[in-house]
């Protein structure tokens, strides 16, 4: 039987800004945040995905249109194929039809042991189902940001909090949202991949720059 992580060890998933689950590379749910727990009961989700102790890749048939779809790619992270995947797929909601979801997978930072790896599955409301669109893998999705229209930001020389114009302080992903009308997705830099997994370092190549 699976045991439930520490309080300290779910810590960094109650600050991650999405509906978020820890699961086991068998898919059991070790942890999981309150955003998820409310997203359930919203959505009308089997209760099942809301409990530690369940398994989350069994329970994609009762809520997901095409599970095996996305079983394959959060299989392929936890198998070790990809360090972050991230797609959408179509789920089962009765009070709000069929709707669009973002699933992001990436490992659990840091790593609690070596020898019983987690993975954070983060989800994101994406829009209703739209008739003939067709649903892609998100990183097959591009677009471009226009340059910030400012020349200097005051930040923070300590925690990195950013001023706005209203003498607000914010974090660096909530003031991007807010000027940029962004979202932010999860992936690894090349060089934390080689501090933190160093078993999949051979796959980037040595890059130059760094100051």
């Amino acid at each position: 039987m699976s045991q439930s992580l520490s309080p300290s060890a779910t810590q960094p998933i109650d600050t991650v800004p999405h509906n978020a689950l820890v699961i086991d590379q068998h898919g059991t749910i070790q942890s999981l945040n309150s955003r998820w727990r409310a997203c359930c009961k919203e959505y009308s989700l089997p209760p099942q995905l809301a409990k530690v102790g369940s398994n989350y890749l069994e329970l994609l048939p009762e809520w997901v249109v095409e599970p095996t779809l996305l079983h394959n790619v959060l299989k392929s992270t936890l198998g070790g194929e990809h360090l972050v995947v991230s797609t959408d797929s179509t789920i089962l909601c009765i009070p709000k039809g069929r709707r669009v979801f973002r699933f992001e997978a990436f490992p659990l930072l840091p790593v609690l042991s070596p020898d019983k790896p987690m993975w954070v599955i983060a989800h994101q409301d994406a829009g209703p189902v739209v008739e003939g669109r067709h649903i892609q893998p998100l990183a097959a999705h591009r677009s471009t940001i226009k340059q910030a229209a400012f020349k200097f930001i005051p930040i923070c020389a300590s925690c990195k909090s950013i001023r706005n114009n209203r003498e607000e302080w914010l974090t660096i992903e909530r003031f991007l949202q807010m000027q940029l009308q962004v979202q932010f997705t999860h992936d690894i830099c090349p060089e934390c991949v080689r501090q933190l997994y160093p078993q999949y370092a051979g796959a980037f190549k040595e890059t130059s720059g760094h100051t």
